[in-house]
């Protein structure tokens, strides 16, 4: 099994814990465009993404309330379901085009970040979703960009 399909495997257990209001569904709290700006992994550090254009998207009432995105080189979503205080996602599709270089990279290290979320903050125009070893911090990314 390739490095990136066992992200893909490991990230269909992830769990998101959201902070806010228990009584707002965790999709409605993070709904709209997220663009990630800089990010940790076990992996290491990995700053200067924007211009990779990697995004967090969530529409809680349209696309069936499918949270997903785009990395340097690939699509990935997956369909949340909302339990008590948590966003679970039931595994992350994404499509499996190549990526190499430092878009590679970049993208290598958003996946295994990405299963390793825990928590969600939301904070004004900044998103951040942290776990163990792993931090994505996110910035609210302009209507329709």
């Amino acid at each position: 099994m390739s490095a990136r399909l066992g992200l893909v495997v490991a990230s269909a257990a992830m769990v998101v814990t959201l902070g806010a209001c228990e009584d707002e569904p965790p999709s409605d709290r993070v709904e709209g465009k997220w663009v990630l700006l800089e990010g940790t992994s076990p992996s290491g550090a990995f700053t200067g993404v924007r211009s990779y254009g990697v995004t967090l998207e969530s529409d809680a009432h349209g696309n069936d309330g499918v949270v997903g995105g785009r990395t340097p080189c690939n699509n990935y979503g997956f369909q949340p379901s909302y339990d008590g205080g948590a966003l679970v996602g039931d595994g992350v599709d994404r499509t499996l085009q190549g990526c190499r270089g430092a878009a590679g990279e970049v993208e290598s290290a958003f996946f295994e970040a990405l299963a390793l979320v825990e928590h969600v903050d939301e904070e004004e125009d900044r998103l951040t979703l942290t776990g163990p070893d792993a931090s994505l911090l996110f910035e609210r990314g302009p209507v329709g960009s």
